[in-house]
């Protein structure tokens, strides 16, 4: 075991078709550095800051410093969270982190520009797109999708294809956005579907499209196993997804209003059961004990699925349930679906389907439900006129848009993704796929 160690180290450092090809011919120096300058370019001739920023009242600096701080924990949740999320894999750490801050930045400025240029062509009115506050929490929104995806396709592929992968996704993500909200009328106030629906599914059709086979051997069970600290510090990310998820779905709802709260509440008793009911469905499949990736993935299921209901009225005990739904549907699809029929189709490294996919999809569902039970009484008692035009644009319809937006936003998901890897994976690189950092990185680690 040692020897193959040491012979796959020795080939992604020194083999003749290994990074030694790179230096100024690297494929993702020239993709990174004309995408940047382009974002200089646009960013010149087509952004300003919005008025708020040169003529600002005190009336609106409490609602600015509040604003600030959504932005600050859902910031975190992409850096901390995430990219410590993705750090199980035991020589992957580096991947997990360094990328993820990569692929932020780049889908932020991305998305600023990608939905500046939707919303003029859905207005009909061009004018230049202005930036506040707003505009990086959108587009940190952005990079969640990006993120989600890449829990998919970490260790097969670098960055050569991760960075033209988030250009793809950010602008169809950007499209399907405006796409469902405009002509189907999704309410969607926390990204259960326009994030994490299609995340998911844009990253499972990419690595479907990737065709990663395992390779046997050695060189396999490096792949897919970890160590006790690789798995603490992915733990560590779950605690900072799981603190901070109510500021993503709470983000989207006007500041300091009762929506607001509603949603932060919900989500909190979501989250909350959601995890106690884990590390009881967990033990039923590990002899008694906790299952690792589990508690790591399943406990913040109930985050993705609530986020879509999380401003209706669905009384404590109905977001608690909310919360015990969607860990068992997680656990199930860890350690049922997952190795008896996902695996047949596609390699899913982080279980992104588990964690957002079928969460989402049951998400999807709960809102066709809560929508189809509802009469016009009901929101005209229950709702204020500004939280029923933002929970139920359509009325009694409402459950309509909640099905054809989750169908489409789906299939968007899908075609796009599978599309996007095709052009992509021409810049992948022959040695993208060891599941080692030094694949990557200039570094020469010696415990592997």
């Amino acid at each position: 075991m040692p020897e193959e160690n040491d012979r796959l180290l020795r080939d992604v450092e020194g083999g003749t078709e290994g990074v030694r090809i790179y230096g100024v011919r690297d494929p993702f120096v020239y993709i990174m550095a004309v995408t940047q300058v382009a974002f200089l370019v646009l960013f010149a001739y087509f952004t300003e800051y919005a008025p708020i920023m040169t003529d600002v009242t005190k009336h609106q600096v409490p609602e600015m410093n509040e604003t600030f701080l959504y932005y600050l924990g859902i910031a975190i949740m992409m850096l901390v969270g995430f990219g410590y999320l993705m750090t199980f894999l035991k020589n992957g750490g580096l991947m997990a982190v360094g990328f993820t801050f990569v692929i932020t930045m780049l889908a932020v400025q991305a998305s600023i520009l990608f939905e500046g240029f939707f919303a003029c062509v859905y207005s009909k009115e061009w004018k230049l797109v202005e930036i506040d506050l707003t505009s990086f929490i959108n587009g940190n929104f952005a990079a969640a999708t990006c993120l989600i995806s890449f829990g998919a396709l970490i260790g097969k592929c670098g960055m050569n294809v991760l960075l033209p992968l988030a250009l793809f996704e950010v602008f169809f993500y950007s499209l399907n956005k405006k796409v469902v909200a405009q002509h189907l009328n999704l309410a969607d106030i926390g990204g259960t579907i326009e994030i994490h629906m299609f995340g998911a599914y844009f990253g499972l059709a990419a690595s479907a499209v990737l065709d990663y086979k395992p390779q046997g051997g050695y060189s396999e069970q490096l792949e897919v196993t970890s160590t006790r600290t690789s798995d603490i510090t992915s733990l560590i990310g779950t605690v900072f997804l799981w603190i901070f998820w109510p500021t993503f779905n709470g983000a989207g709802a006007p500041m300091g209003s009762p929506m607001q709260l509603l949603v932060i509440v919900n989500t909190v008793l979501a989250l909350t059961s959601c995890c106690a009911w884990t590390s009881v469905m967990t033990r039923i499949f590990f002899s008694h004990k906790f299952g690792i990736t589990d508690i790591q993935n399943a406990t913040l299921a109930g985050g993705v699925m609530v986020g879509v209901v999380s401003n209706y009225l669905l009384h404590p005990a109905g977001a608690i349930a909310v919360g015990m739904v969607a860990s068992t549907v997680s656990v199930f699809g860890h350690n049922l679906i997952e190795p008896t029929i996902t695996s047949k189709f596609v390699h899913d490294t982080c279980s992104i389907n588990n964690l957002h996919g079928m969460p989402s999809i049951c998400g999807a569902v709960a809102s066709i439900i809560m929508c189809a039970s509802v009469s016009t009484k009901h929101l005209e008692t229950a709702y204020s006129e500004a939280e029923r035009t933002t929970a139920f644009p359509m009325g009694e319809e409402q459950w309509k848009a909640q099905l054809y937006g989750s169908l489409a936003t789906f299939a968007i998901a899908v075609v796009t993704g599978a599309i996007s890897m095709f052009f992509c994976k021409m810049f992948k690189d022959p040695y993208a796929h060891k599941f080692l950092d030094e694949a990557h990185f200039g570094v020469d680690y010696k415990d592997l």
